[in-house]
């Protein structure tokens, strides 16, 4: 038994309308994934001082940091809904013909969020832009001497001192 055309047209314009709403789910999950990371901000760390966001970032640092039960079951829910959807759009595009420029619109789409994601568990990167400084600013090899023998408001922002 075969299909009629006209089926096979009602059928891909279905999935293509279902790999349309995953795609706005799976934005809207890389959104949140962004708004989560920080949580694990550095308590350090002040991005600013707007009073709004402030209050915001010491809840979210109160959840990343202090209520880690609800934080994980967050973070797994987030990348196993994640993984699902990929899964989902990875088959829907096998089965029906999406264009290139609609792959290349969402990953472009996805990164465009993502770069507003915190950098979470990079704690390293302010030792490396330490070590960097204590060569240039300080005229010092960071292999013979330690960050804490260098009076700078930097050192509250790293993990090895």
């Amino acid at each position: 038994m075969t299909c009629s055309a006209d089926m096979k047209f009602k059928l891909s314009a279905i999935s293509y309308q279902l790999s349309a709403i995953f795609s706005t789910v799976y934005c809207l999950l890389f959104t949140l994934f962004s708004i989560y990371s920080y949580a694990f901000l550095d308590i350090g760390l002040t991005l600013t001082s707007f009073e709004p966001y402030l209050n915001l970032q010491k809840k979210m640092q109160w959840f990343g940091y202090f209520n880690r039960p609800k934080s994980t079951i967050i973070f797994i829910a987030l990348c196993f809904s994640l993984y699902t959807i990929y899964c989902i759009l990875y088959t829907s595009l096998k089965k029906v013909k999406i264009s290139l420029k609609r792959v290349l619109f969402l990953s472009i789409l996805i990164s465009g969020i993502l770069i507003f994601a915190y950098p979470s568990f990079s704690h390293d990167i302010f030792n490396y832009i330490f070590n960097a400084k204590m060569v240039l600013v300080y005229k010092a090899d960071p292999h013979q001497q330690v960050a804490a023998n260098f009076p700078d408001s930097m050192l509250g922002f790293m993990r090895n001192i």
